[in-house]
């Protein structure tokens, strides 16, 4: 919302005002600052709404910067004239926010989270006001918000049961259509995405992942793993060859990037080393 322009009225001029509008009889001009205080009064309420304004802020933007500081009496200029010090001060300060906090991860980190929103069980948009009579409730734009971490297994299933009805005199049976979510396979493109990520992304084996499935009594067999990720992965075989023909382009190739000490090939470099020392 657009921050109301700033009028400037005397006490004097303000009780002249309110006298004239008792009375019914208003000059010309106050219109003017009668439209000004609503707008004030209206900015200041959805400000206050938001809860993510302070008080120090808000008046700011109100009336202006209270002290006669260049990075204040500057502030959204292109910043030419500005002296080095005050530049520097406005650079601390920026900093000194970003590194302030609590820490904790806020709503909007989490993206990949499942997103409900709940509707207010009695009022909607305007509605009549529960605690005064005469005002209007409306919707706010920044909804509020409440995050709830719950644990699941790696591997969910969902278990249909299909209603069955069979004729008692011919004996056909009738069975309910399955959901089109439910798909064809019963391990989908996403579970086998999931197991090779844990498997080959996050070094997960076949063998730990059947262990905690089963704790979950959602079993899952390595074996059946295995089979799951291969007729997963014969569909992404264009891009494994693509990837082969890449890497067959380079002209510098790393076999392995590991740190760890082999103790065999140590005991052959130390007698290359003393053989080349002999033969010095």
């Amino acid at each position: 919302m657009k921050v109301p322009k700033r009028i400037d009225v005397k006490e004097e001029e303000m009780k002249a005002l309110l006298e004239r509008v008792e009375s019914r009889d208003l000059e010309e001009g106050d219109y003017k600052i009668i439209k000004a205080m609503a707008e004030t009064i209206r900015f200041m309420s959805f400000a206050l709404q938001e809860k993510n304004i302070s008080i120090r802020r808000l008046l700011s933007m109100l009336f202006g910067a209270k002290t006669e500081k260049t990075k204040n009496l500057l502030k959204g200029c292109d910043g030419k004239g500005t002296s080095r010090s005050s530049k520097e001060e406005v650079v601390k300060e920026e900093a000194e926010k970003k590194l302030g906090g609590h820490g904790r991860n806020g709503a909007r980190e989490y993206e990949g989270a499942e997103r409900i929103k709940v509707t207010h069980p009695t009022l909607k948009s305007g509605d009549r006001c529960l605690v005064c009579p005469k005002g209007k409730v409306y919707e706010m734009k920044v909804p509020g918000v409440v995050v709830r971490v719950v644990g699941r297994c790696p591997l969910q299933a969902t278990v249909y049961e299909l209603q069955k009805l069979r004729c008692n005199l011919c004996g056909k049976v009738f069975t309910a259509e399955l959901p089109e979510e439910c798909g064809s396979e019963k391990y989908n493109e996403t579970a086998g995405s999931m197991i090779a990520l844990l498997k080959y992304g996050s070094g997960f084996p076949f063998k730990r992942l059947e262990g905690l499935q089963e704790s979950f009594d959602i079993p899952l067999a390595a074996s059946t793993q295995w089979e799951v990720v291969e007729r997963k992965a014969d569909r992404i075989y264009p891009v494994y060859d693509e990837l082969v023909r890449q890497a067959a382009q380079g002209e510098v190739l790393y076999n392995d990037d590991t740190i760890m000490k082999i103790l065999e090939l140590m005991k052959i470099d130390d007698e290359k080393y003393e053989e080349e020392k002999r033969s010095r």
